[in-house]
């Protein structure tokens, strides 16, 4: 029997910082993606999305407040979550 290494409780927020680091004072970052609401229940077509994913791939589902608190944690402003098309969803923030 071979030992399966844990997976992290939360990801590596490297490529969050680095974003932080190259965008100038006043930068926007967006991510632009499949969204699932704070309690994980959906919208259902992002909610049953995100279950396939969990099961092909290594990780966890985020909500977007999760991603929010994590961009805060770098040194952005969240201005919020807007909808869009597909039950997909943009998470804006910004570098003061």
């Amino acid at each position: 029997m071979t030992d399966t290494p844990a997976l992290p409780s939360v990801p590596d927020p490297t490529v969050l910082r680095v974003s932080f680091g190259a965008l100038p004072a006043g930068g926007w970052l967006v991510d632009h993606d499949v969204h699932v609401n704070e309690d994980k229940t959906g919208p259902l077509p992002a909610a049953e999305y995100s279950v396939l994913l969990m099961h092909s791939t290594p990780g966890k589902c985020w909500s977007a407040g999760e991603l929010g608190e994590m961009l805060r944690d770098c040194g952005f402003e969240v201005s919020g979550v807007q909808p869009t098309a597909g039950d997909r969803s943009a998470l804006i923030a910004r570098k003061p």
